[in-house]
């Protein structure tokens, strides 16, 4: 199965699990060709469940993504980023120690709308995914919560909160 086929199966299945009521239904496009189509007679989540299936991932927007039940900001950078080589920046636990570390950002900036804003600051547009797996990586490895590993990190010279070791 391709990966772009995975990722809307696996939204669809999102949605379904929040419109347990729905069922899928056959359709007819114009050219003759069948398609599944989501129909949620007793489901309050029905159209967002059948915009779901409806949505062309190909030029959804993150905002699009997040409107699905179940998707939230990192779900839907990670599909942008991963699946369509998109520019959407992602912030897990991981890439929000590598950006407040790096930055030395004080207690009051190191919220979720701040850090938010820090990664799609930072994160480039042409290679959005290797960032994104470089970002995540080098907090899993190097930047580490407990003992972090400045004399081995690659930004090291950049970095703002660099020990000396």
């Amino acid at each position: 199965m391709k990966r772009r086929h995975f990722v809307v199966v696996l939204l669809v299945l999102v949605a379904m699990m929040f419109a347990p009521n729905t069922t899928l239904a056959q359709t007819k496009k114009p050219a003759g060709k069948t398609t599944t189509a989501k129909t949620a007679p007793t489901s309050k989540a029905g159209p967002v469940a059948k915009a779901a299936l409806l949505l062309d991932l190909n030029t959804a927007s993150k905002a699009d993504l997040v409107a699905l039940p179940g998707i939230g900001q990192y779900t839907a950078g990670a599909v942008l980023s991963f699946a369509f080589r998109r520019a959407a920046a992602i912030l897990d636990t991981n890439a929000a120690r590598v950006l407040t570390r790096f930055f030395a950002l004080p207690p009051e900036q190191q919220t979720s709308s701040f850090l938010w804003t820090v990664a799609r600051q930072v994160t480039p547009s042409g290679q959005a995914h290797l960032f994104n797996q470089a970002i995540m990586d080098l907090g899993a490895m190097i930047c580490v919560a407990r003992t972090p590993r400045c004399s081995v990190c690659p930004l090291r010279t950049g970095c703002r909160s660099a020990r000396e070791e």
